[in-house]
């Protein structure tokens, strides 16, 4: 297993560096995406200040700029992790490589968790960068040295770790129907409604929350900004891990399943190259 991870990282990372412009690309939109609406909360409000104490008034905190961009780079973070996974399906199908992958001595579930553990890495690299990034430019690096950083770190990683399971739900869906770019497109812009990456979840309807709720990153998004920002969590810390413990282990389970199912049908039907 430890070879095979090492064999994927070893061509994902020379894909990465023969084409540096995507990661120079990731640090740059999050800011971009952030800066439209605390522009237009200023030209509401009359000035940054009184932003600041509006934003304030119905969040809970005047650091608006922290809080959007946390969330703007955990929706590109969701992205950037079915697009990888995704589009790497997708392009093996379309290059007739996936035949000869899953024809290998290595099974497909191992290869399935190395491209997964991949995407992960590489987007988790990639928000780091971003967000200190960020913090330089809008004066919030301060806050990233402290001891809630470390608990902060914790919750990201319990929230996109179950990503791996949701983007082999998307593989399957993608094995299937053949049209990567088409989910993948439909999912976005719902997946940044439902975590609320520019509002707190806990202002949605309760059947809208609920539906968010499902989503790893929807908790691990709002507990990473009650850590920093000092405030309220989806339930309350303890609950929350939990509930993000469980979510580790139930939604790679479900992909699993769905993607051997998808697979195993596939072969029999002779529809495991066509695009």
């Amino acid at each position: 297993m430890l070879q095979v991870v090492k064999a994927v990282f070893k061509l994902r990372w020379k894909y990465l560096t023969r084409y540096p412009g995507w990661l120079i690309i990731f640090i740059i939109l999050p800011i971009v995406f952030s800066v439209i609406p605390i522009v237009l909360g200023w030209a509401v409000a009359g000035s940054p200040q009184q932003a600041a104490i509006n934003f304030k008034m119905n969040v809970g905190t005047s650091n608006y700029t922290l809080f959007m961009i946390l969330g703007s780079l955990t929706w590109l973070l969701s992205v950037s992790i079915m697009w990888d996974f995704g589009m790497w399906i997708r392009e093996e199908q379309e290059m007739g490589t996936l035949e000869q992958l899953l024809l290998t001595p290595v099974s497909p579930v191992e290869l399935l968790v190395s491209s997964n553990l991949w995407a992960l890495f590489n987007s988790a690299m990639q928000f780091l960068i971003a967000l200190f990034v960020a913090g330089i430019l809008f004066n919030f690096i301060g806050l990233l040295f402290t001891p809630a950083m470390v608990l902060t770190l914790v919750y990201l990683i319990l929230g996109v770790f179950p990503l791996a399971g949701f983007a082999l739900l998307i593989g399957s869906l993608i094995l299937k129907i053949r049209e990567a770019e088409a989910i993948l497109r439909l999912l976005e812009p719902g997946i940044a409604f439902l975590v609320g990456i520019f509002y707190p979840v806990t202002l949605m309807p309760t059947v809208i929350r609920t539906i968010a709720l499902l989503i790893p990153l929807t908790i691990s998004l709002q507990d990473m900004r009650a850590v920093l920002l000092n405030i309220s969590y989806i339930f309350n810390p303890q609950l929350d891990l939990l509930i993000l413990l469980i979510y580790c282990a139930l939604w790679p389970l479900l992909g699993t399943k769905a993607f051997n199912y998808v697979e195993k049908k596939a072969k029999k039907e002779g529809g495991l190259g066509g695009f």
